[in-house]
């Protein structure tokens, strides 16, 4: 979905893409089917043959564990159908177990907005996760009653860059990391300005 300050049309909600889902998954279960037949061979052909690799016997299952629980986690993004993130004209609404007690963060308190990497198998990584950052933290934070979870966000947050507000994985989202960006940045420096004037006059 690809948006533009011209064109927009507000709220919009992007929740997760089926098409990135079922990618991804085929993905991990191709795989498993390359660590099965490496299990296969390196097993002497299931300790058929006069020969098998110690450490492949060790590998293979491990590897086969996490990325079985990988294509699993997966599956279960297909079963979510509401939406993930909401831009209204008041601000940004992240839905997610963990950032939805914050409410609609306003557009006028948006201070930084960009993508950092999430790391994939070891050191490859990409630029998927989405922080927003705000001048007045505290008092979205407030708004959470369950202070374990506050707590929990307050630590991981302090880890993230610059102590980042909210952070969402945008990669099996229904959008496009450059276009959400420059939507967000877009709409916080209008409604800013808005503001602005308004205090000004």
């Amino acid at each position: 979905m690809n948006l533009s300050i011209n064109t927009y049309v507000l709220p919009q909600s992007f929740g997760y893409s089926k098409k990135k889902i079922w990618k991804d998954t085929i993905a991990y279960i191709v795989f498993l089917l390359i660590f099965a037949l490496a299990f296969w061979y390196g097993t002497g052909k299931f300790f058929t043959e006069d020969y098998y690799y110690p450490a492949i016997l060790i590998i293979m299952p491990l590897a086969s564990v996490v990325v079985f629980i990988l294509a699993i986690k997966q599956v279960l993004l297909l079963r979510k159908n509401a939406p993930v993130l909401v831009l209204t004209d008041e601000g940004i609404y992240c839905n997610t177990k963990d950032f939805k007690d914050l409410g609609v963060i306003k557009w006028t308190d948006i201070t930084r907005c960009f993508s950092s990497p999430e790391s994939m198998f070891g050191n490859v990584s990409v630029d998927t996760n989405l922080q927003i950052h705000v001048a007045n933290a505290d008092v979205y934070l407030d708004r959470m009653r369950d202070t374990v979870k506050r707590t929990k966000i307050m630590r991981q947050a302090a880890k993230k860059q610059d102590n980042a507000l909210l952070w969402v994985n945008v990669a099996h989202l229904e959008c496009d990391m450059n276009n959400l960006k420059k939507t967000i940045f877009e709409l916080s420096d209008k409604n800013q300005n808005q503001q602005n004037f308004i205090n000004l006059n």
